[in-house]
């Protein structure tokens, strides 16, 4: 699709794409809650984890291999990051641009369906974690966007990420210290406190195929919290989604360019 689009609507692609991040640069000097700020230590009480498995069976190993490689990078900029209702998470202004000059390699990305080496490819299974993170623990989603398509579990939650305008930003309920980490084939995303959360948090998700489209579906997850027995229940995304297959061929493999 995108290589079929004229000379005149990718150059509005461009100049829109330099907008939007001149908007997000903007808001980021009257935004100075979203800085990063790193505690000294760990407290004591794990209150969330998540698990996600590194290995894709069947994807192309040069760009599984960029991908570890990017995740741990990223990783490195999440661990021991402090965020409080006052400080906000910023994916972002956590992680800054992911470019060869800071380390960063040809890893996984979709555009347009297609599985194509980017630098800086594989880091949205990061933040993936840590919107899943934050969704399970009841915390406030300030800003997420979701893929298009789908290669792990359609229903799954999910968050995109590109540089600087498309973010990933949540607020926690109470002070929290962030660790991440990719440990043997699993990367591991966990919140720390000094207390254990005094919140009940159910996810119900409802998946249906679109008709005449049997690869397209509907996902609708609804979250609800129990807190002070007060309950609040909402719908936390709304989407239409692809199913891709990880080992289907890619721009590594298929020769085109």
């Amino acid at each position: 699709r995108l290589l079929h689009q004229s000379p005149l609507r990718s150059a509005v692609r461009r100049v829109r794409r330099v907008q939007l991040a001149g908007m997000r640069f903007g808001r980021w000097l009257i935004e100075p809650n979203y800085a990063p700020q790193y505690a000294s230590e760990l407290p004591n009480v794990c209150v969330g984890t998540v698990r996600s498995p590194m290995v894709r069976i069947g994807a192309h190993p040069e760009l599984e291999r960029g991908k570890r490689h990017n995740v741990s990078l990223a990783c490195t900029a999440i661990d021991g990051l402090a965020l409080s209702p006052a400080q906000p998470f910023s994916f972002w202004r956590a992680v800054g641009p992911v470019n060869q000059q800071r380390g960063f390699i040809a890893g996984m990305e979709l555009q347009a369906g297609c599985a194509v080496p980017t630098i800086g490819g594989g880091i949205c299974l990061l933040s993936n974690a840590l919107y899943q993170l934050a969704v399970e623990a009841g915390w406030a989603i300030v800003e997420r966007h979701g893929h298009t398509a789908a290669v792990a579990a359609i229903d799954a939650l999910d968050a995109t990420v590109a540089y600087p305008h498309v973010d990933l930003r949540f607020a926690p309920t109470g002070p929290v210290v962030l660790s991440a980490g990719v440990r043997g084939d699993v990367l591991v995303v966990s919140a720390w406190a000094t207390t254990a959360l005094d919140r009940t948090v159910t996810i119900e998700r409802d998946v249906s195929e679109l008709p005449g489209m049997p690869i397209l579906y509907r996902v609708r997850i609804h979250r609800t919290v129990v807190h002070g027995g007060q309950t609040e229940r909402s719908l936390i995304s709304d989407e239409t989604r692809r199913k891709l297959d990880a080992s289907q061929p890619t721009c590594l493999s298929c020769n085109e360019t």
